[in-house]
C-alpha cells in the first residue's frame, strides 16, 4: 500500500502545479493554450515551468529546480490556424527515477514503501505528446481543447505498492507502472476587467492497463494581472479518482505567483 499525506500538505506541494493560468487573446500568459510565447519572452512562476519563446512559433520549458532530482524538458510548436482554431503540439520528457528513489525511504520524507520485497525503483523515461486547439470566442473569451498520450519506458518491474496514494500524484504514477496513459480535456478562459481574469478546466485521465485507472479533474482560478509581467492566481482543484482503497473526491486550494521577462 502507498502512503497517504494530509490534504493540506498535498495542496501545498502538489496542487499548485496542476492549475493552469488564465488566458486572454493578447498572446500574453499563453500556458495551457495553443498560443506560443513571442520570441524572447520568458515566463516563470511558483509551481510553473520556466518557459522561453525561442521563435514566434516555438517555445521550450522546464521545471528548473526539479531538474536537480527529476530532469525534464518540454516543447510547444505552433502549426498555425485551421479555420477559427490556432493549433499547436506539445511534447515533454522527464526522468523521475532519482526523485522516486529519494521518496522511497523510512521516516520523514519517505512517501514510498521501502520494504525489501518491493525492490528499488527502476530507471524510468517518461514522455508525453499533446495536441491543443484554441479558438478566440470573443475579445474576452478563449476556448481550448486538448488531447494526448503519455508513455513510459522502464528498466525493470515497478511494484504497485510503491504508489503514492494522493490526489494528483497517484493517477500520474500509474503511467510509470503501466506504460501508457491517455488524457482528454478542455478549458474556457476570459477577462472580467482589465486587471482580472479567470479560467475553468476539465480533464479526464485514463490508464487503460490499470485496475484503478480513471480520474477526473476540474480546476478553477481567478487571476489578478499586474500588467504583462506579473500575476497572482487563486483557485481550486476538484479531483475525483479511483484509488486502491476505493473512489474518492478531494477539493484542494491552489495559489500561484507568475512573472515574465525578456531574453535577448
Amino acid at each position: 500500500m502507498g502512503t497517504r499525506l494530509p490534504l493540506p500538505v498535498a495542496a501545498l506541494l502538489l496542487a499548485g502545479s496542476m492549475a493552469a493560468s488564465a488566458q486572454t487573446n493578447d498572446r500574453y500568459w499563453s500556458a495551457g493554450t495553443a498560443l506560443t510565447l513571442p520570441k524572447g519572452r520568458t515566463e516563470n512562476g511558483l509551481f510553473q515551468p520556466y518557459r522561453v519563446g525561442r521563435t514566434d512559433r516555438l517555445e521550450w520549458g522546464t521545471y528548473l529546480l526539479l531538474n536537480l532530482i527529476a530532469p525534464n524538458l518540454q516543447f510547444k510548436l505552433s502549426h498555425g490556424r485551421y479555420g477559427p482554431y490556432s493549433v499547436a503540439s506539445r511534447i515533454g520528457f522527464s526522468y523521475p527515477t532519482f526523485l522516486l528513489r529519494t521518496l522511497q525511504r523510512p521516516g520523514i520524507g519517505g512517501f514510498i514503501s521501502p520494504e525489501a520485497d518491493v525492490g528499488e525503483i527502476p530507471p524510468i523515461l517518461a514522455t508525453w505528446a499533446e495536441i491543443l486547439a484554441t479558438r478566440v470566442m470573443s475579445d474576452d473569451l478563449l476556448f481550448t481543447a486538448r488531447g494526448g498520450i503519455g508513455w513510459a519506458l522502464r528498466g525493470g518491474r515497478m511494484d504497485e505498492r510503491t504508489s503514492i496514494d494522493l490526489p494528483l500524484v497517484y493517477q500520474r504514477m500509474l503511467l510509470y507502472m503501466h506504460g501508457v496513459q491517455l488524457n482528454l480535456g478542455g478549458a474556457l478562459a476570459g477577462r472580467l476587467s482589465p486587471g482580472l481574469s479567470w479560467r475553468m478546466d476539465a480533464d479526464l485521465l485514463v490508464t487503460p492497463a490499470a485496475n484503478n485507472s480513471n480520474a477526473f479533474f476540474q480546476k478553477g482560478s481567478i487571476i489578478w494581472d499586474r500588467g504583462k509581467r506579473f500575476r497572482l492566481r487563486l483557485g481550486y482543484i476538484l479531483v475525483y479518482g479511483e484509488y486502491p482503497y476505493g473512489s474518492q473526491a478531494h477539493l484542494l486550494p491552489t495559489v500561484g505567483l507568475e512573472w515574465a521577462g525578456k531574453r535577448s
